[in-house]
């Protein structure tokens, strides 16, 4: 949305008011009249997502591929894929084409299919056991993780985790306890 509103703000006629019509319709089909090419992949953007949770999922992730290639593509269709909040192999499969975001899919898939999260321990101390009880959990899944995804999505099963230790407060490195910097790390990116 902001390479939009800074090529809003150098003009640019009616490409811009193609723009802000499809914005302001809240209808990524009307995005297909944008030509330019940054404008048309942040309009695919911002709107595919509220298509595809409005049960326009196969138009969504279609359009998606309207802004070209590259990281707009992959960021569209990896929040796309992620409002049908999917878990299993139907994930692992949906994930697939979410390019340079597919970890990242797999791992909300994967934090969605452990059963009680919120019930691990936020003690600070208690990472070796949270890791246990993660890495059980997701040994567990009925149908199995493939070994691709597994270490990955024990990662962010426990950067997350890690990171509702601080949410809506200021981080704090103690508050990682024991856990590894790198993982301390990605939990504050989270």
């Amino acid at each position: 949305m902001l390479v939009a509103l800074a090529l809003l703000a150098c003009g640019g006629g009616d490409d811009h008011a193609r723009y802000l019509s499809a914005v302001q319709a809240e209808d990524v089909a009307e995005c297909r009249r944008v030509r330019d090419a940054d404008l048309l992949a942040d309009c695919v953007t911002a709107l595919a997502p509220a298509a595809a949770a409005a049960g326009r999922y196969d138009e969504a992730l279609a359009a998606c591929a309207w802004g070209g290639e590259g990281v707009w593509v992959d960021e569209c269709r990896f929040a796309v894929v992620d409002t049908r909040q999917l878990t299993g192999p139907e994930a692992w499969q949906a994930c697939a084409v979410t390019g340079r975001f597919s970890e990242y899919c797999v791992g909300h898939a994967v934090t969605r299919r452990i059963a009680d999260m919120e019930e691990l321990p936020l003690v600070v101390g208690a990472e070796v056991a949270l890791e246990v009880e993660i890495r059980e959990r997701i040994a567990t899944l009925d149908p199995p993780l493939s070994a691709e995804h597994r270490e990955t999505s024990i990662e962010t099963g426990l950067a997350r985790h890690l990171a509702a230790r601080f949410a809506d407060q200021p981080f704090h490195a103690p508050d990682c306890g024991r856990a590894r910097p790198d993982l301390c790390t990605r939990a504050y990116a989270e």
